[in-house]
């Protein structure tokens, strides 16, 4: 399809009319629709001073930098190449991250020993939470993370080196910090220990840094518990996690990890911050003047992008280098030696939802006591760690809708077209004729949001009774639970 220069120039001004609108109600917003990127790539903003951190928001309208120097957060709008009014926070911020609906930001302030809690409606510090230091080598916030359960992790740091720092949580709901005795050695850790968190939060990423044996550890949302200690025997800078945490990359090596730790490959050539996409198949880094994007699947480089600046005076242990990657993996924004740069890179094509694991919250029913009761689906996850939504499609059953020692009950099953089903906690049979037990089959179909989609089957079993090894025989999927 070919397009004017005039119908092109309208488009964008759609697009960018849409991206205010989505600026000033970020409720309105999808990760399926980013803003245009309207600036030829690559993208440098000259910014002075001690810049420590960097993200690109989920509404794919902001960029947010710590200038540490300054005690604010730079506010940069993508889509008008312009810096707003920088958020006053605490002294020598350093690490950031925002809640997992983006309303909330979390700075982490090494100088006044506490965090800033953002409201990013209005790009204001709402309160500060302190962090009380230890009293011999005080030691401050530096790296944050946060999780979809409710809590935060973040490191402190400390003027020197060793293993002076703590691993820290906070409870989001209640604003009180715990020291993590349970994290590596004690709950101690380096003044170099950097986080990252997965795009659907479930996992966090945590690399020791200034540590020559390279620990690597993960922490798991679900089970609040961090994993066994991965040694890559290098001292390492910096970590990033792809959609469900699933691979994790860590620089300068480019070791990319498992959910388990285990190495899969390298690409090590060197290189200054890392990240990658929500697949997990790409890559990236920075060194000299060019981004680097990695084949994560062939463990080699592709060619370079330029990155409008350079990173020269990268070495790990400032903050030059690190970057962050939009949600949709079509931006970079990389922290230079003189500002920061944006950099458009390719985006990954959505994959659907993974339905192979899916579990009943209840297999078994006991009693038959021909009472409705609900079932979840569980189980369905998505590689590119985008939330799933469940809708139930049908419900069948082995034995008849109404047969004999049922009670008559009908019908059997509810709840399609929801995200939960209800069945009926009964099964067919009399004290001369026993059955066998009843097997009810319950489908549904997983969604994306994003046209990806996967469909599956969960059996759930009411038992004729409680006898030692009893067994639900299923004779297949023969009457439609539904139906009266």
């Amino acid at each position: 399809m070919n397009y004017s220069r005039t119908g092109v120039v309208a488009i964008l001004w759609v697009m960018a009319a849409i991206c205010l609108t989505v600026a000033a109600r970020p409720e309105l917003s999808t990760a399926s629709t980013p803003c245009p990127i309207t600036f030829p790539s690559p993208h440098f903003v000259a910014l002075g001073g001690d810049l420590r951190d960097i993200l690109i928001d989920d509404t794919f309208t902001h960029v947010y930098i710590t200038h540490s120097d300054a005690g604010t957060v730079e506010v940069y709008s993508i889509l008008d190449q312009v810096f707003g009014p920088p958020i006053s926070v605490g002294s020598r911020p350093t690490g950031i991250d925002t809640t997992p609906d983006g309303s909330t930001m979390y700075v982490a302030n090494y100088g006044s020993y506490d965090l800033s809690v953002v409201d990013l409606a209005n790009n204001v510090e709402v309160r500060r939470i302190a962090v009380p230091p230890r009293p011999i080598h005080p030691d401050g916030p530096f790296s944050i993370a946060i999780a979809n359960n409710g809590k935060a992790l973040f490191s402190t740091t400390f003027a020197g080196s060793g293993f002076g720092a703590r691993m820290m949580e906070l409870d989001l709901s209640t604003d009180a910090v715990t020291h993590r005795m349970d994290f590596w050695s004690n709950g101690s850790t380096t003044e170099r220990t950097f986080l990252d968190a997965s795009g659907d939060r479930s996992k966090i990423g945590i690399v020791v840094g200034d540590a020559s044996t390279g620990p690597v550890l993960a922490y798991t949302a679900a089970t609040n518990s961090f994993s066994r200690v991965s040694y890559l025997d290098y001292s390492l800078y910096d970590i990033a996690l792809n959609g469900d945490g699933s691979r994790l990359l860590v620089s300068p090596t480019n070791d990319l990890l498992d959910a388990n730790l285990n190495l899969l490959g390298s690409i090590r050539f060197g290189g200054i911050g890392v990240a990658i996409d929500r697949t997990g198949l790409v890559g990236y880094t920075a060194y000299g003047s060019n981004v680097h994007p990695l084949d994560l699947d062939s463990f080699a480089r592709r060619d370079a992008l330029p990155l409008g600046d350079t990173v020269d005076n990268g070495r790990g242990y400032n903050s030059i280098g690190r970057m962050a990657l939009s949600a949709d993996g079509s931006l970079l924004a990389v922290i230079t030696d003189h500002g920061f740069s944006l950099v458009t890179v390719a985006a990954p094509p959505n994959q659907p939802p993974d339905c192979s694991a899916a579990a009943p919250s209840i297999t078994e029913i006991w009693p038959p006591d021909h009472k409705m009761l609900s079932v979840e689906i569980f189980g369905v996850s998505d590689p590119d760690g985008d939330p799933t939504s469940i809708v139930i499609t049908a419900t069948t059953q082995d034995e008849p809708v109404n047969g004999l020692g049922d009670a008559d009950t009908s019908p059997d099953a509810a709840g399609v077209g929801t995200d939960t089903a209800q069945v009926r906690a009964e099964r067919a049979g009399t004290p001369k004729l026993r059955g066998d037990g009843r097997m009810y089959h319950i489908h549904f179909d997983a969604s994306d949001g994003k046209g990806g989609a996967c469909s599956g089957v969960v059996d759930v079993g009411v038992p004729h009774d409680q006898r030692l090894g009893h067994v639900v025989v299923d004779a297949g999927e023969l009457f439609d639970s539904t139906v009266p």
